[in-house]
């Protein structure tokens, strides 16, 4: 049983011809070029063949383009049916892409490497499940990543790139968005790292205001460096920027240290380790006559780094080693 959608005409007269689109109340197996026939309880109504087994969508009525790519289908030559049929939904694997065309695959192959050659089809990857896009397809959706980067670069000068999860959520390509992210990698459109996308030639730059913010809080931090408790305040984005480029460590929720103090800090610690068999807290606070607090936050931070291991009061030596400690 199936409901037909008449796609260019209100009513069809016995001896016309006209595209339609069956709406099945289950699946059916066919394939492209099959014949069909429909009846009614009573009578034969018509007959036909199939054009399209696996549409992408309902096709809307009464539009000159559908039913254009339906005949492209039915009688163009093979590459205006690879073109077509791709139109309808991209991208799509090239197996795929064969499976739906089931002409013979020799020829479909040759076809489509032409098709790329030529650069009316992008593909990207190898073999069967390489994905095929055609080029104004693929320019569009090249152009949405890149304007989607630069505003979000606008909107936030100061940190590294968008979070790649959130760049593909608003993309909504699914599974084919790694291989399209890596092949704009590739042609050096975008750049990646730690998940984070952004534009090759983007930079963060600084206002005169956000760099005298950023002076007065690194001299702050060396005035205490065991006790740090600068007066400035530095948006979240400033604080993140400074860890990223190794300026900072924060220890703990609103406990930063400058890295030469972190470093210092933690090579003494491991040394009293190598030295003693361990360290408690009040030997560390002691050390740097600093508070509990601070003493606290890096002995923490080193048991999460793994440079050093809790047992009841004490460190001891952890699995790992910083770098500037290892000798």
């Amino acid at each position: 049983m199936a409901r037909i959608r008449l796609l260019e005409k209100e009513e069809v007269q016995p001896g016309e011809t006209t595209w339609v689109q069956f709406v099945l109340a289950q699946p059916l197996a066919a394939v492209n070029n099959d014949h069909y026939v429909i009846r009614s309880p009573m009578e034969t109504l018509g007959g036909g063949s199939i054009i399209e087994t696996h549409p992408a969508r309902r096709h809307q009525r009464f539009r000159p383009e559908i039913i254009e790519n339906l005949k492209i289908r039915c009688e163009g030559k093979l590459d205006e049916i690879i073109l077509a049929t791709l139109k309808n939904q991209q991208p799509l694997e090239r197996g795929k892409l064969f499976s739906r065309i089931n002409m013979d695959r020799g020829a479909l192959q040759a076809a489509t490497d032409s098709l790329v050659r030529w650069g009316q089809l992008v593909a990207i990857g190898e073999g069967v499940n390489c994905l095929l896009f055609t080029d104004s397809a693929w320019e569009r959706l090249k152009q949405n990543i890149l304007t989607l980067l630069k505003d979000y670069h606008r909107a936030y000068p100061l940190r590294s790139g968008m979070p790649k999860a959130e760049l593909a959520n608003k993309v909504k390509l699914g599974p084919s968005f790694q291989p399209a992210l890596q092949k704009l990698i590739t042609e050096k459109s975008v750049t990646e790292k730690l998940s984070l996308v952004s534009l090759i030639d983007f930079e963060k730059k600084f206002s005169p205001a956000q760099l005298s913010h950023i002076d007065n809080y690194l001299q702050e931090l060396s005035k205490t460096p065991y006790s740090p408790a600068p007066e400035t305040i530095l948006e979240p984005d400033l604080l993140n920027l400074l860890i990223e480029k190794g300026q900072i460590v924060q220890t703990a929720p609103g406990i930063v240290f400058s890295t030469e103090a972190y470093e210092e800090m933690t090579s003494k610690i491991l040394v009293y380790i190598k030295l003693n068999g361990k360290i408690n807290l009040a030997e560390v606070r002691d050390m740097f006559q600093s508070s509990r607090k601070y003493a606290q936050a890096i002995l923490e931070h080193l048991d999460e780094k793994k440079y050093t291991r809790r047992i009841g009061d004490d460190r001891v030596l952890g699995e790992k080693i910083p770098p500037d400690t290892s000798k």
